[in-house]
Order: structure tokens, then sequence, then C-alpha cells
């Protein structure tokens, strides 16, 4: 665990030791919970601080290791921040909840080492679910489970245009579903209406960029899907 601690914070073994004393982190997973706040009281204590060739202050420092977890379990990260948003948004706190714990529960530990874990960028909700509903839904009441499905699969649409947890959890707040209502969106409205809740204009602007990115893809999928279903059939050799 130190080595990983050792990776993680640029070798900065104080923090690594106060890391592994106040959190007790089995994994590094264990780590993605916290937030840039917790790091920075970290590396305020006495003998911490930043390392000497580390060119940032305090705050980006602690920043910089969240957005590295992020990365590296960005599954897990969007995880927590459903967890923290308004139940409103989900229609209640134990639908939230169930969401927060499906996606915990498919990118478990055990899941990752029999190399199943599920992608929420990449993995076919249902087709996972068939798979590993046991896992899945542990913790999880079985009147909830239909919502909670559907709640998660709107998560997945949204983070698909996402471009970190934090901006997930906003697009979760606002009342587009999907890639398609945002597309649907002129640009520049969209850029106007969300750019401050979005992080800014430049990254309300890529997310919108993702948004039809995204929708035409789905789109022009399903034009050649349903072009398939409907040719004729050719008409057998000699016949």
């Amino acid at each position: 665990m130190m080595l990983q601690l050792g990776l993680l914070t640029g070798q900065h073994f104080p923090l690594a030791q106060k890391t592994l004393a106040r959190f007790a982190p089995k994994s590094l997973r264990d780590l993605v919970k916290l937030k840039p706040s917790d790091w920075l009281a970290v590396i305020e204590q006495p003998g911490v601080g930043v390392p000497a060739h580390v060119q940032a202050d305090k705050a980006r420092y602690a920043a910089g290791i969240v957005g590295m977890l992020q990365l590296a379990f960005p599954v897990e990260a969007s995880a927590h921040a459903i967890g923290e948003l308004d139940a409103k948004h989900f229609g209640g706190e134990g639908i939230r909840d169930g969401v927060s714990r499906l996606l915990l529960n498919a990118t478990s530990p055990e899941q990752r080492e029999q190399g199943v874990a599920f992608d929420l960028g990449t993995t076919h909700i249902d087709g996972f679910l068939e798979r590993h509903w046991e896992q899945a839904f542990t913790g999880i009441r079985a009147e909830q489970q239909p919502q909670v499905v559907a709640e998660a699969k709107r998560v997945q649409r949204l983070y698909r245009i996402s471009t970190r947890p934090e901006t997930l959890a906003a697009l979760l707040r606002l009342p587009a579903g999907s890639a398609y209502a945002v597309a649907c969106m002129p640009r520049s409205s969209f850029v106007a209406a969300h750019g401050a809740e979005l992080g800014g204009d430049d990254e309300a602007g890529l997310i919108h960029d993702r948004a039809v990115a995204e929708s035409t893809t789905r789109l022009e999928l399903a034009r050649q899907m349903s072009q398939l279903l409907n040719e004729p059939l050719p008409r057998a050799m000699g016949g």
C-alpha cells in the first residue's frame, strides 16, 4: 500500500504515511471518496506540506491527487458524486443511494479481479445485470431495483458526455436526461444557460460538443439498423 501511495503522492512519503494512518485504506479505491479539502487537511499537518519537486501550491497539489484517483476509478468517483446529490434528482433518497450502491457493487475489488468490472462508458447495463445480478444488487431493496436501473441508465447517458464526476453531477441536476436532449439545444443557448453550473463556458461548450457527437453517432447507428432490417432480402441464386 505504501508503494501505491508513494506513486499517487509523487513519492511524498510524509503524506503517504499520514494518509495511511488517518484513513487506513486497503487500496487506492478506498481513497476515491476523499475531496480536495480532505487531502488538504492532511497536507497542512506539520511536517507534510508539498514535495519540493512539485511546482504547485497545496490546493493545486490536493486537487491533482483527487484528479488522478478519478482517472483511475471513474465509476467509483461518479458513484460518490451521485451519493452527495440532492435526492430529489433521483426521485428519492433510496433510489439515489441505490444507484450509487449499484455502481460501487459493479466495480468491487472482486469484479475487478475477475476482469468483469462495470464501465460506465462502454458496458451495456442490461447485459451486465443479466450476468451479475446478485452482486450488482447487493444491499438494494427488490422493489427499488427497477427504478434504480432506470436512473443508472440516465447516469450512463450523461456520463458519456461529461468531463469529470463534478460535471456529471451538474448534468444530473439539469432537466436534460440524455445526450440528445442536450444536443437539441443550440450550443450558445446551452452555454449561456448552464456554463456557470458546469464549470465555465469552455467546459459547457465541450459537453455540448460531446452531446452532439454522441447523438449523431447513435442516430446514424439507428439509421443503419433500420435500413438493414427493412431492405428486401436478395433473391436466391438460380431461384
